[in-house]
């Protein structure tokens, strides 16, 4: 009863938490797939196919209406199989038309439900001090923030949900050989594989339970995987017979069709992932940190050190079935963060390799715990040794995280709500959009480069007939009218699409060359000079003369989206370098 008080009162803080979620609105790829939800997607899509945005042969009609930008790749394709988490958004949106304030309850329903599934798990397999550390480091872990702040992000929190289930009663079975135990192992993995190819993560600990848990006959195990390792079969030979991943896009590498892509990846989104999980360093700072210098890893390498110092005494005490499953959670905590190598490290990413984590990290807690309420260990000067490293990633696992969940949620929610106004205020005539072609000179965050005419939709604003960015670059544009339909965009150092998110739609080793020409719709584009990061000067022609009413063009600035009154046929201008507000983790 009071292990059941404990849980109630960690959901309802968790939720407290994350409360300023709520009132987010939509996010980046939720304006996508309410566009498809809406029928008004370029190309159809079914209610559970809501996660494919650019299928092979598409590529010309969603570039045309501007969903992806005009230096995307000839052969790009963004899918994945997410069935169960589109069938959720389907439901929430068609079925019961919720509001975005409704659909966030929805996805922080889901992280109480897992929060409360990981609590239970932990009290089945280990002891009460262990399960206690545990849960409250799973319940404030900032790996749940961005699945609650972004619906479409929700993915994340099914397949880790279904995933803890499907490990759970995979134990029992191993245990048991109870048929039920691998009826509900089996419906776990393929409700977490349903869910998105994170259930792919939970594999790990049904890995390293065989390693190092299991104690029958190597030879006698194989029928014992068969509740796991048939859904997921199932599920591979789904997603290869389909079609569905991803080419041409740096967010996401393939170990299979890019080997030494995926393996030159791993030694820096490896340790971004552990530094997130075991000393709360955001992945994606230590990304960004360790692609400018690698060498700032010999920085991370002593706390790493430390804390399997930490894990290997707190192992070596523990009761021997208990040390064994701490070896299997802890191993599979690593091995879970292999499938997450393949795309750009996040937060958000690390729901599942969590698991294992929370619960190292718990017992290592515990065990301090313990021994220093044991006062015959005072005398001990490696006990304190001990505490005085334990207390500080306490204090930013538990103590710190929470708050800054809180803080982190308001931020989120402040500024989107930011570009949200930006965008109402932009210099648009409602009277003329809906049959205007408009372009905005210089894009450098997500939302301007792609959701504008979403977004103005859901304020009951008439939205253009095409939205489209010509550049993704923080820096100054300089723009020249070349001719009465002709302009060239320049800059000086970097590129004009340089911004990280620009190679979400092409890999750098597959770059614009100079004379590559794209033809779209009502423009074509010449690109006259490259550089090291890119293109650096481009030519845009379009469909008429740029005095015409049917073609808008826009700058953006501190000030907001400014209409760009046309040039005379050889002037110039530069645009303000800026950097709008980056939504943390995006």
């Amino acid at each position: 009863m009071r292990f059941a008080l404990f849980v109630v009162v960690l959901v309802v803080s968790g939720v407290l938490v994350h409360r300023p979620s709520l009132s987010m609105g939509y996010l980046s790829d939720d304006y996508l797939q309410n566009a498809m939800l809406d029928d008004e997607y370029p190309v159809p899509r079914s209610a559970l196919d809501l996660y494919s945005f650019v299928k092979p042969g598409e590529l010309g009609r969603v570039m045309d209406l501007g969903i992806v930008p005009w230096w995307s790749h000839p052969d790009l394709k963004l899918t994945a199989l997410r069935p169960l988490s589109s069938a959720l958004l389907w439901v929430d949106h068609r079925l019961l038309g919720l509001s975005s304030y409704a659909q966030h309850v929805h996805s922080l329903l889901w992280s109480a439900a897992l929060v409360v599934a990981f609590a239970v798990f932990c009290r089945r397999l280990f002891s009460p001090a262990v399960a206690v550390f545990a849960t409250v480091l799973f319940a404030f872990d900032p790996a749940h923030l961005i699945p609650i702040v972004w619906i479409a992000n929700r993915t994340a929190l099914v397949s880790a949900f279904f995933g803890l289930l499907g490990v759970f009663y995979f134990i029992r079975f191993r245990r048991e050989a109870k048929p039920r135990s691998a009826l509900l192992c089996a419906s776990g993995f393929a409700l977490a594989l349903a869910g998105g190819e994170y259930g792919l993560c939970a594999l790990a600990y049904v890995v390293t339970y065989e390693l190092f848990v299991a104690r029958d006959r190597w030879r006698e195990r194989p029928k014992a995987w068969l509740p796991a390792a048939l859904p997921t079969l199932a599920y591979v030979v789904l997603y290869a017979v389909l079609g569905f991943g991803a080419a041409a896009s740096a967010a996401y590498t393939n170990p299979l069709s890019a080997p030494r892509e995926f393996i030159g990846d791993a030694k820096v989104r490896v340790p971004a992932l552990l530094s997130n999980e075991l000393l709360t360093i955001p992945s994606e700072f230590v990304f960004s940190a360790l692609s400018l210098d690698y060498s700032l890893a010999l920085w991370l390498l002593p706390p790493l050190v430390l804390i399997a110092l930490l894990a290997y005494g707190t192992i070596r005490r523990a009761e021997p079935e208990e040390a064994r499953l701490l070896r299997c959670f802890s191993a599979g905590m690593l091995l879970a963060m292999l499938p997450l190598i393949g795309t750009i490290p996040g937060t958000r990413l690390l729901l599942i390799p969590s698991i294992g984590g929370s619960v190292l990290l718990g017992a290592i807690f515990a065990d301090a715990w313990s021994r220093v309420r044991r006062r015959s260990e005072w005398k001990d000067p490696l006990l304190w040794a001990r505490v005085v490293l334990t207390v500080p990633l306490f204090l930013y696992h538990v103590v710190i995280a929470a708050p800054v969940s809180a803080l982190s949620a308001m931020l989120f929610r402040d500024a989107n709500q930011f570009i949200r106004k930006a965008f109402a205020e932009a210099e648009i005539d409602d009277r003329i959009v809906a049959r205007q072609d408009l372009f905005v000179i210089n894009a450098p965050d997500p939302l301007t480069l792609l959701y504008v005419p979403r977004v103005r939709k859901e304020l009951q604003r008439p939205a253009p007939r095409v939205w489209r960015a010509l550049s993704m670059t923080p820096r100054p544009v300089r723009v020249k009218r070349v001719t009465a339909d002709t302009l060239e965009l320049s800059v000086a150092g970097g590129s004009l699409t340089e911004m990280p998110l620009a190679a979400l739609v092409r890999r750098a080793d597959l770059p614009l060359r100079q004379g590559d020409r794209i033809a779209l719709e009502r423009l074509s584009i010449e690109v006259l000079e490259v550089g090291e990061l890119g293109p650096v000067r481009v030519r845009f022609r379009f469909s008429e003369s740029l005095d015409s009413d049917s073609i808008g063009l826009l700058v953006l600035s501190m000030a907001g989206l400014k209409r760009l009154a046309p040039l005379p046929v050889g002037g110039e201008l530069t645009t303000p370098g800026l950097m709008m507000p980056k939504l943390p983790g995006m």
